[in-house]
């Protein structure tokens, strides 16, 4: 039936019978054990002759049958070691086995390709279950992995797998870094005196005075119980955490601070402070793509008076050399942003009798710049007025030695409720851009010559997708699953449904489609009510939070901002915040208010045989009155 083949078989210790494999390393002699098989050795001029082999009919089960068993002895007696060398082994041999099957099956003649074919299927059988074996170990091992990563830092794992919208790595060398530093900070005309400038208006004079006592133990001792514990330590190498759990050592700098009160003088080495560059986009490489922050000495925060004059900048790897601190802010530093909030404020109110801001819906009279820290949003209600406007900024920002970035600046005219981009600005001689050639993002809201949220709403629920089917190919359990989304998807969410207008009918299918996604992970039936899911009345609460809940408390806390504002062009102004036809925020404020109001009407209610009057109504402060107030809203 088959033809004789004469194989060389190695010569095998003495006592082995046939079918017993080789001795594996025992538990005895862990570190010395070796193969006791002994290796047999040709000689270079012996040449093996490939011979073609006479394979039996594909009927014949009885011979498949041994040659199958005959490899499973030669596998189990090779496949010695770890499971990482028996499946490299046995998917090694079963691959070589199949391309010697191939080969011979393309010289065979008919009849014999009818058992190599049988043969190449059993093989192939044995390669798929060999490469799903190795499939879910590699599963396994990189599960694990990811479980272990969550467990020890759950928020860092879950900020690099939905993805950070900043990140980068600085490239450049230190002298680069050290010329960049020196052109941005040094200021050659410092000791040159700013002059008069004729247009700066004059402050009324305060009419509260300062309070000028030492510092007492409860106001550092709130500095420090509000601030976060992982903040990072400045030079001193002294953090937040060593004063919030030594009581005895804040006691002793509360001493320290008094004396450095009543001398009047700071500490050298708090006029130094080591800078950290952040990246301000995506991929960031070039340094004018990151912003310095600055990290002071905590005694020096707490004090609230370091002003830096110095600053060491370091990134990664690459660390600059010391340069003075003669242009900008120490950001940081509280008592720097202070400063120059005053003096943009003193310089925005000088431009603003150039010309008159617009009037709001109501009819209340708006004013024409607004500030946040450095940037400044002109408003007026003709071309004119705005460019008289910018005149006047130009002259007192030249004369604070300070420069406008029009590159990064925008215009447009609105005329009868569309954009006409037919009129073009400028500012110390450069053009401003207009909002159609080039769209802006200020504060996460990206603002276009559409004038509408359409696309922005689009991205945002492409972002969402995005960040479940990351979550969910995380390869976490579910309750892992289910605590990411509680605090990593659903803070991202809140913000952009926040700024744009979207309606109550958007939010109600995402939230379906959040809580298909926590069914799943949780393994909870699909016909478990939302709720079963975010009830809080239930016997057994989950902690998870609602999308659509959350969204109505935001907005109602956008609605009581502007009704409850201390400015009046604020409060007056009229703002209508969007939400929709089929839930409206300011609607559900009145009733909430309408609810707060008769239950106080009401009183405190006698229960039981108390008599009446004897449970006095407590009075609630604004504060609470809000936060009672959006907790009806829900």
């Amino acid at each position: 039936m088959c033809e004789d083949v004469s194989v060389e078989i190695p010569a095998q210790r003495t006592g082995v019978q046939p079918g017993e494999t080789q001795e594996e390393p025992g538990l005895e002699l862990p570190h010395r054990a070796q193969n006791l098989q002994v290796k047999g050795t040709s000689p270079p001029s012996m040449k093996f002759e490939k011979r073609r082999i006479k394979w039996p009919a594909a009927n014949m089960s009885s011979q498949w049958s041994q040659f199958d068993s005959d490899v499973d002895q030669i596998l189990e007696a090779t496949g010695k070691g770890d499971v990482d060398k028996k499946l490299l082994s046995l998917t090694t041999m079963s691959d070589l086995e199949m391309k010697s099957l191939r080969r011979q099956y393309k010289y065979a003649g008919e009849y014999e390709r009818l058992g190599l074919a049988h043969l190449m299927s059993i093989q192939r059988k044995k390669i798929g279950i060999l490469r799903r074996a190795e499939w879910h170990r590699r599963r396994r091992r990189e599960r694990s992995r990811k479980r272990a990563a969550f467990i020890s830092d759950p928020f860092r794992f879950t900020k690099q797998l939905l993805g950070q919208k900043r990140n980068g790595k600085l490239e450049c060398s230190q002298e680069e870094l050290d010329h960049y530093l020196d052109d941005v900070y040094s200021d050659p005309t410092r000791e040159q005196d700013l002059g008069v400038c004729k247009i700066l208006i004059e402050p009324p004079p305060p009419t509260v005075s300062y309070d000028v006592s030492e510092l007492r133990l409860s106001e550092v001792s709130e500095v420090i119980k509000k601030a976060r514990a992982g903040s990072a330590p400045g030079p001193s190498g002294t953090c937040y955490k060593v004063y919030k759990n030594c009581p005895k050592l804040l006691t002793r700098l509360w001493k320290i601070l008094r004396v450095i009160w009543r001398r009047g003088r700071i500490p050298e080495f708090w006029k130094a402070a080591e800078g950290v560059l952040i990246p301000k986009e995506e991929n960031s490489k070039k340094i004018d793509q990151f912003r310095i922050i600055s990290l002071l000495c905590v005694e020096a925060k707490i004090f609230f008076s370091a002003v830096s004059r110095r600053i060491r900048v370091s990134s990664g790897a690459v660390t600059s050399s010391w340069h003075n601190l003669e242009l900008g802010i120490i950001t940081g530093c509280t008592i720097s942003v202070m400063l120059f909030s005053l003096a943009m404020n003193m310089i925005v109110k000088s431009a603003e009798p150039e010309c008159r801001g617009p009037k709001s819906k109501s009819g209340q009279r708006q004013p024409p710049i607004r500030a946040f820290m450095d940037d400044l949003t002109v408003t007026t209600e003709s071309v004119s007025g705005c460019r008289w406007i910018l005149q006047g900024l130009q002259k007192l920002v030249k004369w604070a030695r300070m420069n406008f970035k029009p590159a990064k600046s925008r215009s447009m005219v609105l005329r009868k409720g569309s954009v006409d981009s037919k009129f073009q600005f400028s500012i110390a001689g450069t053009a401003i851009p207009t909002i159609s050639e080039k769209p802006v993002q200020s504060l996460g809201k990206v603002f276009d010559s559409s004038l509408k949220d359409t696309e922005s709403i689009k991205v945002t629920i492409a972002s969402l997708d995005t960040w479940l089917k990351a979550v969910d190919r995380s390869g976490l359990p579910g309750k892992f699953k289910a605590w990411i989304y509680q605090h990593g998807v659903l803070p991202r969410i809140l913000w952009p449904l926040l700024i744009y207008e979207v309606p109550i009918t958007t939010i109600e299918t995402l939230e379906r489609k959040i809580s298909s996604h926590l069914r799943r992970w949780l393994g909870l039936p699909k016909s478990l009510s939302s709720i079963a899911l975010y009830g809080r009345s239930n016997k057994l609460q989950l902690p998870l939070k609602s999308l659509e809940e959350e969204y109505k408390v935001s907005k109602t806390r956008v609605v009581l901002q502007y009704k409850d504002s201390e400015d009046s062009m604020v409060s007056n102004a009229g703002i209508e915040v969007k939400t929709g036809r089929k839930w409206r925020a300011e609607e559900a404020v009145q009733q909430a208010e309408s609810r707060l109001h008769f239950s106080k009407l009401v009183g405190a209610v006698t229960r039981g045989r108390a008599g009446l009057g004897s449970i006095p109504a407590l009075k609630s402060p604004p504060k609470e009155k809000k936060s009672v107030a959006k907790f009806r809203v829900k």
